[in-house]
């Protein structure tokens, strides 16, 4: 295949073109991580939206290539052809699980029984995931070849043979998007191409910009909840500090589950405020530019997305996080993080507090 002219074939499972920012920012450190010692790799991803590279990482065209999931001749071929199978990275199993996502152990097994080098790479095991999950990705990361987890509660949720190989390493959003700070000048001209980046210079003029990072949950009561407490606040700010803010609206998600289609639930945010003209939906694209919208950008971000938060910390930008699951109360903590509540506990009165406490 044409992929062995570049040396390594790395075949990467995770939630790779699922119009997910975050994990397509995992994707990017965990290219990077495999690049590090300078050789020539490639990276070939099966998925539900094959060509997604494009949009999400043209910075790495050549690197990294796409398939149909369901498409069982390029999954054997593709399969038979690589060097290793990569599983990861991101919070892969929890109570958020997509139907493909249980197969992966199975997956790895059988990779594993075909005489693959087999690893997971930064992954989380979360307690909301059912037990046979948790059963199957213990059982697939014993016959593998080594496993890293991005927190102590994936740690945890180990079994003990299993902890004796395995590492705790950093998210590896957190990975790349340190190396972007330490590479700023070789990345910025993407920003000034982003059609979209002069309107939203435009409208932030001498304005105070927030962001905002909300999506769904499986309780349509807390949804209701969420909705409620952030439109209150919003329109508290607008009338408090009229002309003075400019929202950025970030869609995290944008799939066709419910659960994870953030901007349905944007859009309705927007839809219920007394004034809309001074919010904008920044739309899904590179996570590069994205990040560096909020670091040069952004000056107070509300997130409850795991991924806004680690975007934000990593900017250096003062933020409020929203927790709906373990794993933003742990990186919470793991931040000394004290601007934050939980999904169900948030109220406006907290959000303005918070805002007001960093508006200039």
């Amino acid at each position: 295949m044409e992929e062995t002219e570049m040396g390594e074939v790395n075949f990467v499972i995770g939630n790779y073109g699922n119009f997910n920012i975050g994990d397509e920012t995992i994707l990017k450190g965990l290219v990077l991580e495999l690049s590090s010692n300078g050789e020539d790799i490639s990276v070939v991803i099966p998925t539900r939206n094959p060509g997604f590279e494009a949009k999400y990482h043209s910075e790495l065209e050549g690197t990294v290539s796409s398939f149909y999931v369901y498409d069982i001749r390029a999954l054997l071929e593709n399969l038979c052809h690589s060097d290793k199978v990569i599983i990861g990275g991101g919070g892969i199993w929890s109570g958020y699980t997509g139907r493909l996502a249980k197969m992966i152990p199975i997956f790895a097994i059988l990779s594993k029984i075909s005489l693959k080098r087999v690893t997971f790479r930064g992954v989380g095991i979360y307690k909301t995931a059912s037990g046979p999950e948790r059963f199957f990705v213990n059982l697939a990361a014993m016959l593998s070849d080594g496993i890293t987890v991005r927190d102590t509660e994936s740690y945890d949720a180990l079994w003990e043979r299993v902890k004796r190989k395995a590492g705790l390493v950093d998210d590896y959003a957190v990975l790349y998007l340190r190396y972007l700070d330490r590479n700023l000048a070789r990345y910025e001209h993407l920003l000034e191409e982003w059609p979209l980046y002069s309107q939203i210079l435009e409208m932030a003029s001498s304005k105070f910009v927030v962001g905002l990072s909300i999506k769904p949950t499986k309780d349509p009561s807390l949804n209701n909840h969420v909705l409620k407490v952030v439109t209150t606040f919003i329109d508290h700010v607008n009338s408090e500090y009229r002309g003075d803010v400019l929202w950025l609206l970030f869609p995290f998600a944008e799939t066709e589950s419910r659960i994870e289609d953030d901007r349905t639930v944007l859009d309705t945010i927007r839809e219920r405020l007394r004034v809309r003209t001074n919010v904008l939906l920044v739309e899904q694209a590179n996570p590069i530019l994205w990040y560096f919208l909020i670091k040069h950008n952004v000056n107070f971000f509300v997130g409850m997305r795991y991924h806004s938060i680690v975007f934000s910390w990593i900017a250096r930008k003062p933020f409020f996080g929203i927790a709906y699951e373990n794993k933003n109360i742990n990186l919470f903590n793991q931040l000394g993080h004290k601007e934050w509540d939980t999904i169900d506990g948030i109220t406006p009165s907290r959000l303005i507090s918070s805002f007001e406490n960093h508006f200039r």
